[in-house]
């Protein structure tokens, strides 16, 4: 087992101060080797890191491992060290599965390609993701770290065990590998089972930078220097398997805590170690061309362990040659330099080999080096090379320069790194590496010379504005010296139609530039040079119909003002989105504006110092009256705002260590955490009194009771406001019913145990102390079973369960002591020796659960001395009963149930109940301020009257002219009326027909078409009656072979001609079964034809000759001499009386709905409202159903206009049943006009083209 940290080192862990101990794990999975260091937390111990120095399938230790591993399909099979055994390549020859390496530069940022000098990475088959494939090598990572703590660290046991979360993790990603990149990273951790979902993903991984976790890492172990003070500059180069990462730092501080920052943007290069493996593949493969020697599977195991581990790590002068074993003793060749099994390697081959990787290195240190000026030092793996840093030195010497490299090995740096940046954050300010911007449209600018070049992509906003869209607005350079305590925000504004509004929130892309600056302006056209950082979804429910105005031409958008916040207090980028109405419309509902702004400064004081008030820490009776003072006051102030007032309430887990707050938006919240803390503070008041003097524990037991009290008037006053405003999937664990009963029947079993304990003292009787006892036990019972149901175990430590439960067994235990002492006394001999057996049998099962569950030491050894009480009273009893009184002894089954006697109760404060007696009248916080049920009642009457206005009015008017517009389409009105008044000629419709018809000679092209289709389908079965022709005399030259193979004696295995050919015959009968289906349906078209063939003909006439033939219906009348004619225009005149009566009923709809629409918009119920509201008692919780009465009286208003309406409807019904009847009447007329009969002759024709058209 290793142990890592120097003691003269400036990095000093402080002591753990958690109350819980747990694990951190630092991971570091690099492109060819990977790492594990881990540390365990303990209270009031200092923290050591510690490696993982084995895995499974090694020969001996390695405290780095291979990133190596195999897979079947889409199943890992081996990784690490296991897939660099012989038998697991033997294994992945045999069986096929595939070789996964280098996994992690495909986790790079999407838009940064590697720059290889012409060398190709291996690429992932498309069944399996990068994060895929790293999840499952974290996994493998994790569980043999598990077995390797498991093996070292016995005493760990109970932490790896806890399903509760006392593990956390530290990740890292080479240095600008930001965003996308870390939100991928945290899901394979979840994919590996380092946690279970997003949610701990977020709160449990940790993520740094690979330069950052080296550059602790040196402090800690290997940067020791006289130097080492503020103002003292180094360069960390940590140069891995795949990126070389080179970080500037200086630091700021040393006393009293040790701070550093960034001075420079770091760098990260696609320069690692295994660039160099991969050109010495290509230098093995042309050398070794031709010779048997050459096989790419065991190439790369030559490369990657043989060239690896020896000739790579040893190489240092290129004037001499070095020798790569390739083959057995016996293998020589002097062609290519084989001499027994080794091949010769000369220096300059192997320093080509290194040449894009150092020439790298030595660019970017000196780009360091001149930005900042610091003394580099090379760290990891490659970092050891002894070529590295010699060309290192002699590459900088020009500027002069040198490199160090420490002189312990930390080739573990950056495992080690990720656990000194949990225990310890000493970097203060960083440089972002990338400039961070987001899309967005510009406000068109005349003036502006690049505007006017993009005239051709400007647009109009929905507010009218003139905008050029796609345009990048920078938030953060690159290169800018960000403070971790620091955010950069920038404001915006959006413009959106709301018919093109569909969800409740809108999303947002924080964008990259990583190129040289300046940044382009124009993102559009340009995103293959940017790449997306993160993304931000914004909730905006409940803003829409509060913020929408009117743009030009009356349409309707919605508009918000927001922030956009970045904060790097991390290696992660933080981006927050901040409404700027939604803030204004939270701070709203507190009161008015302007006028109480001094009131309510002043509120607010008040309310934060009564909140100090009750956080503190001390632990003295003053502060119940605090907390039930804070608790009076939020009760009023919930009458008057919502619980959700944009205030963030965390509060950390109680039982449970962690290291993040629950947060939640709610005053519900805030008000249960209060009551809660009040219930722990009278159980801290309580464990302070001296429980050894009987004043002391009366004053104890008080105090228990206050703090069950205070727990069931949680339960029955704060718990079901809280429930109800939380959101369906937000529960807070220690805030639920269960595990509220659990604790308060904890603080009953305390206070009863006081009662028993005073009893004890003041030596009552026996029987009577067992009833005391067995009612602590009782509530040791409730209690336990409380917290074992399964909404509320997840909240409680196991080794509280395991309390309780244990305390709980001592006490049935000591009811059965004291109750045979007491049937002793009454000459029960038998019953007290059955009572001390089964008192020692739950004794021993408190003892043991308190062995192995870790349980105090008081509470056992309590246990400990009743059990060997117990075991003295057995021999005492046994012997006696035996030799002198000889009763029989029930078995435990048969003995009397103890009687409890229950001395406690749940005592609620006097002030808890009436909060107006806590606090007084005059000092209640915002006293002022309206309810916030009045203006729930104005925003629900709004919303009624516009739905109401909307259903019974515009709904109903849009219902009514439908009715009227179907009724007079029935009727063909008013197009019937207007036809006796014009002289229409033909219809277009009919004129384009018979064009189409003459410019396509319509009967001459349908003849030959039907004559094509009978040649054509004649063709056909000739063709199929040709094959089956053929088939037949297939089948009799087979049958004719097989009978002289008969004859001969010869086997001929070839299948009959009938069954080989059953493919053939089928298809022969589909295609003639397609063919007679066919001939039916042109049957079907030439009867069609013949029917309708004289009128399509008709079509080819002249439009002249056409008019003259279709009869005309209207002919001036003074030209009709039909005295039939008279009677039709008295129809035709009355008909339209009755539709002018109509457009005047729906004028005066419309008119009615315009009127109440504009109501709807004037209306303002918010005085009366507020009149009403002023009027209730101060403390009234005020609802929205309290005004339902005004909004109903109020509603009475707009009942004119749907009586008016359902008046014009009743009219409309019998001028409906007048025009039907006149209608008739008018039709009756028209069908004596002889003109009329032509007229419907012609309609007749006209309809057969068009069925004509469609059988065709």
């Amino acid at each position: 087992m290793s142990t890592v940290h120097n003691a003269l080192s400036p990095l000093k862990p402080q002591q753990y101060k958690g109350k819980s101990s747990g694990i951190v794990f630092g991971i570091d999975v690099g492109t060819t080797f990977s790492g594990v260091s881990y540390t365990i937390l303990r209270s009031g111990e200092t923290p050591k890191v510690h490696r993982v120095m084995r895995y499974s399938c090694q020969a001996s230790g390695d405290r780095k491992i291979p990133s190596i591993m195999y897979y079947e399909g889409t199943e890992m099979k081996a990784a690490g060290a296991q897939a660099v055994t012989n038998e697991t390549q033997l294994d992945a020859e045999f069986k096929g599965w595939r070789k996964i390496e280098h996994f992690k530069m495909h986790f790079r940022p999407t838009g940064i390609e590697i720059c290889t000098n012409d060398l190709e990475l291996s690429t992932l088959p498309d069944d399996l993701t990068p994060t895929k494939v790293m999840g499952d090598f974290l996994r493998y990572l994790y569980t043999e770290s598990l077995e390797y703590i498991r093996a070292h660290h016995i005493d760990v046991n109970e932490i790896l065990d806890d399903i509760r979360g006392r593990k956390s993790f530290v990740l890292s990603l080479p240095n600008g590998w930001t965003g996308l990149p870390q939100q991928r990273l945290r899901e394979a951790a979840v994919i590996g089972g380092l946690v279970k979902n997003d949610n701990e993903a977020r709160s449990k991984i940790k993520l740094v930078s690979e330069g950052e976790a080296s550059a602790l890492t040196c402090l800690a172990n290997g940067l020791h220097t006289p130097d080492l003070k503020a103002g003292y500059r180094f360069i960390i180069a940590d140069a891995g398997g795949g990126t070389l990462d080179i970080t500037s730092y200086e630091i700021t501080s040393t006393s009293p805590t040790f701070e550093m920052k960034e001075i420079a943007p770091s760098d990260s290069r696609f320069s690692g170690s295994v660039f160099v493996n991969m050109r010495a593949k290509i230098f093995l493969q042309e050398k070794l061309k031709g010779t048997r020697f050459l096989n790419p599977g065991e190439l790369d195991v030559i490369v990657d362990n043989v060239f690896e581990s020896s000739t790579k790590r040893i190489f240092s002068d290129i004037s001499r040659a070095y020798w790569l074993q390739i083959g057995s003793r016996g293998d020589n060749d002097a062609n290519i330099g084989l001499r027994m099994g080794n091949l010769r390697f000369d220096g300059v081959d192997l320093a080509k080999c290194f040449e894009f990787s150092v020439s790298e290195a030595v660019e970017s240190i000196k780009g360091q080096i001149s930005a900042c000026g610091g003394k580099p030092m090379a760290i990891g793996g490659f970092g050891c090379s002894p070529w590295l840093l010699k060309q290192l030195k002699e590459g900088l010497r020009d500027i002069g320069s040198t490199v160090k490299n420490p002189n312990t090995n930390l080739a573990n740096a950056v495992a080690d790194g990720n656990i000194f940046f949990a225990l310890q954050h000493t970097v203060c300010a960083r440089y972002t590496r990338t400039t961070f911007g987001v899309e967005y449209s510009a406000v068109y600018q005349m003036s502006d010379p690049e505007h006017r070049a993009r005239t051709q992509f400007v647009v109009e906003d929905p507010d009218g504005a003139l905008v050029i869209p796609g345009m990048y607005d920078i938030i953060v350079k690159k290169g800018t010296e960000v403070q971790v305590a620091n955010r950069h925000s920038t404001a915006y504004q959006r413009f959106v139609d709301l018919s093109d509004l569909e969800n409740d929130y809108f999303i947002d892309k924080i964008i990259c530039y990583s190129g040289e600056l300046p940044a382009p302006t124009l993102y559009k056209g340009n995103e293959d040079r940017f790449m997306t950082a993160c993304t931000i979804k914004t909730d905006t429910s409940g803003l829409t119909f509060k913020l929408h105005k009117y743009g030009r031409n009356g349409k309707k958008y919605w508009s918000t003002k927001y922030e956009i916040e970045l904060s790097f207090g991390g290696p992660e980028l933080e981006a927050r989105l901040k409404l700027v109405e939604k803030r204004q419309a939270q701070l709203a509902k507190e009161g008015e504006r302007g006028t109480y702004r001094d009131k309510r400064k002043k509120s607010t004081g008040q309310w934060e110092e009564l909140r100090r008030d009750v956080t503190n820490d001390t632990i003295h009776v003053s502060g119940t009256q605090a907390a039930i003072k804070y608790n009076a006051q939020l009760t009023f102030i919930l009458t008057k705002l919502p619980v959700d007032i944009g205030l963030d309430v965390p509060c950390f887990p109680a039982l449970l260590p962690s290291d993040t707050p629950v947060i939640l938006r709610n005053l519900a919240y805030e008000r249960a955490a209060t009551l809660f803390n009040l219930a722990a503070l009278y159980s801290q008041l309580a464990i302070a009194e001296d429980h050894a003097h009987p004043d002391g524990i009366k004053r104890a037991s008080a105090y228990y009771q206050n703090a069950a009290g205070s727990l069931s008037y949680l339960i029955g006053s704060a718990l079901p406001a809280l429930t109800q405003s939380l959101e369906v999937n937000t529960r807070v664990n220690e805030l639920t019913e269960s595990f509220l009963h659990s604790l308060e029947y904890l603080m009953l079993a305390q206070a009863q145990e006081c009662v028993w304990q005073k009893a004890v003292m003041d030596h009552l009787k026996n029987g009577l102390v067992a009833k005391l006892a067995a009612k602590v036990a009782s509530y040791y019972r409730l209690s336990y079973s409380s917290a074992q149901e399964s909404t509320t175990s997840q909240a409680f430590p196991p080794e509280w369960i395991s309390h309780t439960h244990a305390k709980q067994l001592h006490f049935e235990a000591a009811a059965q002591f004291r109750k045979s002492i007491d049937d002793v006394e009454a000459n029960k001999y038998g019953l007290e020796l059955s009572r001390l057996l089964e008192a020692r049998n739950l004794a021993k099962k408190g003892y043991d659960l308190g062995r192995r569950a870790y349980v105090s030491r008081p509470v056992l050894n309590d246990v400990r001395s009743l059990l060997d009480i117990l075991e003295k009273n057995i021999a005492r009893a046994e012997r006696d009963n035996d030799l002198i009184y000889h009763h029989d002894v029930p078995p435990t089954s048969a003995l009397p149930v103890i009687q409890d006697i229950s001395m406690v109760q749940s005592v609620v404060p006097a002030a808890l109940q009436d909060p107006k007696a806590a606090i007084g009248k005059d000092n209640v916080i915002s006293g002022e301020l309206v309810g916030w049920g009045a203006k729930v009642a104005i925003e629900i009457y709004l919303d009624r009257v516009r739905n109401w206005v909307k259903e019974e009015v515009t709904n109903r008017v849009t219902e009514l002219d439908s009715l009227a517009d179907s009724t007079l389409r029935e009727l063909d009105l008013p197009a019937c009326l207007e036809a006796l008044d014009k002289q229409v000629g033909l219809p277009p419709s009919l004129l384009r027909k018979a064009e189409e018809v003459r410019l396509c000679d319509g009967p001459k092209s349908i003849g030959t078409t039907l004559e094509s289709a009978d040649l054509m389908s004649q063709r056909c079965r000739e063709i199929l009656d040709q094959a089956m022709d053929i088939l037949d005399q297939e089948a009799s030259e087979d049958e004719g072979i097989r009978k002289n193979a008969k004859k001969d004696g010869r086997v001929w295995d070839r299948l009959p001609s009938y069954e080989a050919n059953v493919g053939l015959t089928n298809k022969e009968k589909r295609y003639r079964q397609m063919l007679t289906h066919a001939a039916d349906a042109d049957e079907t078209v030439r009867s069609k034809w013949e029917q309708w063939e004289e009128a399509i003909t008709r079509l080819t006439w002249e439009d002249k000759e056409l008019e003259d033939w279709v009869p005309s219906t209207t002919a001036k009348p003074s030209k009709r001499k039909d005295p039939s004619q008279a009677q039709t225009q008295a129809h035709a005149r009355a008909l339209r009386v009755h539709l002018e009566a109509l457009d005047d009923l729906r004028s005066e709809r419309a008119q009615l709905a315009s009127r109440a629409n504009w109501l709807v918009d004037a209306d303002d119920v918010t005085p009366r409202i507020m009149r009403k509201a002023t009027a209730f008692e101060l403390w009234t919780k005020v609802e929205p159903v309290m005004f339902e009465d005004t909004l109903d009286q109020e509603m009475n208003k707009y009942e004119k206009f749907k009586d008016g309406i359902e008046a014009g409807a009743d009219r409309q019904v019998e001028l409906l049943d007048l025009i039907r009847s006149r209608h008739e009447q008018f039709i009756q007329s028209r069908r004596q006009d002889p003109f009329g009969k032509l007229y419907v002759t012609w309609k007749r024709e006209l309809s057969s083209i068009t069925i004509f058209q469609g059988s065709m």
